[in-house]
């Protein structure tokens, strides 16, 4: 299906948890003492105490710039790479580390991204840092760049006694890849700061998102999509990604996905449920769509010219196919569209799915009637001329026509429900109302002064 549950071969992939990357700041002004304690001994006993109670389904990594050689911007190392969580690994990386060398940011931010893979598989930077930039970079502008080609990347920022330092530099790290900014200046404001990350950012990604080929592989070029929270008052986009396929935690609730693949756009609406993690595939593939329509359900299909148009789920968004008849076939690239069917009086709106590969057919229940109108002279003829007709809903005062047609009989298609029905001949109108059910074909005549 292309859109379900993953509680079967999906689920191992989907609860692989969060990809974490510690970054540590070893520069030599973390040297410096808050109430006498080195700063870099009190950020490695918060994050020792941390890593103690960290969720161990994980996959965690350490990163630290810094730690080797003086004046030096090119000493970045990872300490331990992205993987398996292992404590004792971990920490003791962490207590290994002393002080030194300089702040390269832009370039461990890069690295950093580089060893999460982040072009392929969502991640997770969390930056430990005591100053600015050093080595002449611009991180702000890289974490830009890196928030726009990666998946889901995001870069939490944690700045430890940074006194009147400009912050705008490390916030726009955060900004530019939707992760948070915080600062501390005591041993209890940065456990205050890291657990704040892992309590708002470390929220486990229970959906994936793919773009699926005819054959149901995933496809190799970037996809552009943009993922919307729908409810009944707004539809607000909550994240964007290019790749292929991706995690993104999303809480329970209605969501649309719309996908850009060259030329072709295709939206897409998902549940998002509680506690069970779901698999959206969006296929890249055309489908065929045979529809008609009947008055009511359970009759047969109703014989008439309709107008047929289809349209991406977006709002606003143009029309992509159009035919006229009393039924029509549609291929378009698979997924979920709106489709609007009309006639002189009448428009319907429904969904419709196109699926990669198949033939389907859909009937569309207009939930409507025909009102069979006529007029007719006092010796109960036809009148010699045409009749001007105007029909308007019942019980509203002022409402404008809903219908109108000059002849001396017509039929209406017109939603079920009560109307007012006007027919105006040589200067006399004669008027009555109708209750017009689903399904019904209702005569009415009316009668004139003149023939």
């Amino acid at each position: 299906l292309p859109i379900h549950s993953a509680m079967a071969q999906e689920e191992d992939a989907l609860e692989s948890s969060e990809r974490v990357l510690l970054i540590l700041d070893s520069s030599g002004s973390m040297w410096g003492q808050i109430d006498g304690t080195p700063k870099y001994e009190i950020a490695r006993d918060v994050v020792s105490e941390l890593l103690g109670g960290w969720d161990s389904a994980d996959q965690l990594g350490l990163m630290a710039y810094g730690h080797r050689r003086e004046g030096d911007c090119s000493d970045i190392e990872t300490l331990v790479p992205v993987g398996a969580f292992d404590y004792e690994v971990l920490n003791g990386a962490i207590q290994s580390t002393r002080p030194l060398g300089k702040t390269p940011l832009t370039t461990s931010l890069r690295q950093g991204a580089e060893v999460l893979g982040y072009t392929q598989a969502p991640g997770t930077i969390i930056l430990l840092t005591d100053g600015l930039e050093t080595c002449s970079g611009d991180p702000c502008a890289t974490a830009r760049e890196l928030g726009a080609a990666g998946v889901n990347l995001q870069a939490h920022v944690i700045g430890f006694d940074l006194g009147d330092e400009d912050l705008s530099s490390l916030r726009c790290i955060a900004d530019e890849t939707g992760g948070t900014f915080h600062t501390a200046d005591t041993a209890g404001e940065l456990t205050e700061a890291f657990n704040a990350v892992i309590e708002t950012a470390l929220v486990p990604r229970n959906v994936t998102i793919r773009a699926l080929d005819e054959e149901g592989l995933v496809v190799e070029d970037a996809i552009a999509w943009n993922i919307y929270s729908t409810t009944e008052e707004e539809t607000v986009r909550v994240d964007v990604a290019l790749a292929p396929e991706f995690m993104i935690a999303l809480e329970p609730g209605s969501y649309r996905v719309d996908a850009a693949r060259g030329d072709t756009d295709i939206s897409r609406t998902f549940d998002v449920p509680e506690d069970e993690p779901v698999v959206v595939d969006v296929i890249f593939a055309t489908g065929t769509v045979h529809l008609s329509a009947r008055l009511a359900s359970g009759m047969e299909p109703y014989s008439a010219i309709l107008g047929w148009n289809i349209f991406p789920l977006a709002d606003g968004a143009p029309r992509v196919a159009t035919e006229a008849g009393d039924d029509t076939t549609f291929t378009l690239p698979a997924g979920q569209y709106r489709g609007v069917v009309s006639s002189e009086d009448l428009d319907v709106t429904f969904d419709i799915e196109f699926i990669g590969g198949e033939v389907t057919e859909q009937v569309v229940d207009l939930n409507a009637g025909l009102l069979n109108v006529s007029g007719v002279g006092p010796d109960g003829s036809e009148t010699a001329r045409h009749v001007s007709w105007t029909v308007y809903p019942a019980g509203q005062e002022g409402a404008r026509s809903v219908a109108r047609e000059i002849r001396r009989s017509t039929t209406f298609l017109l939603p079920a429900g009560s109307y007012r029905v006007v027919g105006t001949y040589q200067g006399e109108d004669v008027e009555f109302s109708v209750d017009l059910e689903a399904g019904a074909s209702l005569d009415q005549r009316a009668t004139f002064a003149a023939p």
